[in-house]
């Protein structure tokens, strides 16, 4: 970056001086560009460093300070004024609003021609890029070659940090930590995302609030974020999202340190987003196709298909699986108010599934996975796996031995899944061990149904508009064993009120609710009309 300030330690500025706008020598120069008609502005495309005779300067003090106005919001560089022709001296008027704008004013004698002041600026202009450009061309063939060898993530933020010698970060979409490299110094915000492996919650509300993400959500050029040390990024940063077929994979992140990041650290994130880009389709398309050959395998063992057990044990291998060990199946199914797309749902379920040994595909509506038995495996897994969303049910399969019974555990925990789902069960990762009489129920043939006084009086209540109300009232009554208090905290209602709904269920139906037997034949017949609806 070529600024005023730099250009003025040339030897043509020698008789120069700024009389205007000193903050703002630190403007960059894109270019200097000699111009004397009345609407200079308009053929400007800013960053130029503007000199002129004055000969179509404004007369009067209005248009001279509209002017400025003028070129500072075409964000120029500056402007150099030939003076003791037709101007004797830099206006007042000018100068004022240029030190408001913090835009750079220089006088200039009249006989410093404008073309020996532009020549060196602008030779030195793309000398400057063409170096910038020399850099950046090799930044990115060693980028180029780290993907063609097969690198991956970490070694991208690792080879970037050496290249530009600052910190790198590259996260997920949902600002998780993928991979980062250290460089100089580091900010607590910096910080705070290595301990946590993702972007600090604080820091994300704060860039929210400020419109940064809004800005980065639609860009598909590297994005300047300022420094926000009130969420502890004292350090400014460049965001470029890593895009693949209009899809954002993620964003990789560049820290400043003391020096200012510039346009070489721009054009090198630039590269490095192409290449973290080419690293994760090629990750994905690997991971999609080990995923569909899992599936397929998967498929095969849960419909029985192996006959040979050494055939199952050999391609178990391939997937790091030794069914020479007990395993178990689990079976995990969305509930209608799961928002998470399965795709979405199994993508996070593998994430958390890292360093487990476990098997998991698709399998008609559901996502199946075949584990390793051991106690802490699975507890762990389903509680991860039920955090995702509180409308994912999960079913667990009894343990076997043989790996050519796990279409068995597989029935066992689709089933419990199934019943979870239906009747709501109060626990979302259900054994198929503790469904006790929800088995029987769930296997009951539909005719048995007529033979059901009870069942069929709760299907009358449930069925009518007007009784949905009493059906609800009366689930959670039962739900909570009788227990009033809780039953109206629960529904939000008066003690008075729910007393005052039970007596019209009993007066209904002849129902005596405080009668066990009648208790629990009404808790059957509930549990069975979620499992027939």
């Amino acid at each position: 970056m070529y600024t005023v300030g730099d250009a003025l330690q040339l030897e043509v500025f020698k008789g120069c001086r700024v009389v205007a706008g000193q903050e703002g020598l630190k403007r960059p120069i894109r270019w200097a560009h000699a111009i004397d008609v009345p609407d200079a502005p308009n053929w400007l495309r800013g960053g130029e460093l503007v000199l002129t005779t004055a000969l179509s300067l404004a007369k009067d003090t209005a248009s001279r300070q509209e002017f400025v106005r003028a070129l500072d919001a075409k964000n120029v560089a500056g402007l150099l004024i030939s003076v003791g022709e037709f101007i004797e001296r830099v206006p007042p008027e000018m100068i004022s609003v240029a030190d408001e704008l913090g835009l750079p004013i220089l006088e200039a004698p009249w006989e410093l021609r404008l073309v020996d002041v532009s020549e060196p600026i602008n030779s030195r202009i793309v000398n400057q890029q063409f170096v910038l450009l020399q850099r950046a061309s090799r930044i990115h063939r060693r980028l180029t070659e780290l993907v063609l060898d097969g690198g991956g993530l970490p070694d991208l933020a690792r080879t970037l940090a050496e290249l530009v010698e600052r910190a790198v970060t590259i996260e997920a979409p949902d600002f998780q930590l993928l991979a980062y490299a250290e460089w100089g110094q580091s900010d607590p915000a910096r910080e705070e995302s290595i301990s946590q492996m993702r972007t600090p919650p604080a820091l994300i509300a704060e860039l929210e609030r400020r419109g940064d993400l809004a800005q980065l959500r639609v860009a598909r050029q590297p994005v300047h974020i300022a420094s926000t040390p009130a969420a502890g990024m004292t350090m400014e940063r460049i965001i470029a999202p890593i895009v693949v077929g209009g899809e954002v994979y993620g964003y990789t992140w560049l820290i400043a340190d003391e020096r200012p990041l510039g346009e070489l650290d721009r054009m090198a994130i630039e590269s490095a987003a192409t290449i973290a880009a080419l690293i994760m389709l090629r990750e994905r398309t690997i991971q999609e196709t080990e995923n569909r050959l899992k599936g397929d395998f998967l498929a095969r063992l849960l419909q029985g298909s192996f006959e040979d057990g050494s055939a199952l044990l050999y391609q178990g291998e391939q997937f790091d699986l030794d069914f020479q060990q007990p395993q178990q199946v689990l079976v995990i199914g969305r509930g209608a108010a799961c928002d998470v797309s399965p795709s979405e749902l199994m993508r996070q379920m593998l994430s958390r599934a890292a360093g487990h040994k476990v098997l998991m595909g698709p399998f008609g509506n559901d996502i199946v996975a075949v584990v390793e038995q051991r106690a802490a495996n699975v507890q762990t897994l389903t509680r991860k796996f039920a955090a995702i969303h509180p409308d994912v049910w999960i079913g667990i399969g009894t343990v076997v031995e043989d790996p050519l019974s796990l279409r068995l555990s597989y029935d066992q925990a689709r089933e419990a899944m199934e019943i979870a789902r239906r009747v709501k069960h109060k626990q979302r990762i259900v054994p198929f061990e503790n469904l006790g009489y929800l088995h029987l129920l769930y296997h009951a043939p539909a005719e048995n149904a007529s033979y059901d006084i009870f069942g069929q009086k709760i299907q009358q209540l449930a069925s009518q508009e007007r009784g949905r109300e009493l059906f609800t009232t009366l689930e959670t009554y039962l739900r909570h064993g009788g227990n009033a208090l809780e039953t109206a905290r629960r529904l939000h209602i008066h003690r008075s009120t729910l007393l005052y709904r039970l007596q019209r269920i009993e007066d209904l139906f002849g129902w005596d609710l405080s009668d066990p037997q009648v208790r629990i034949n009404l808790q059957i017949a509930i549990q069975s009309y979620y499992l027939r609806t």
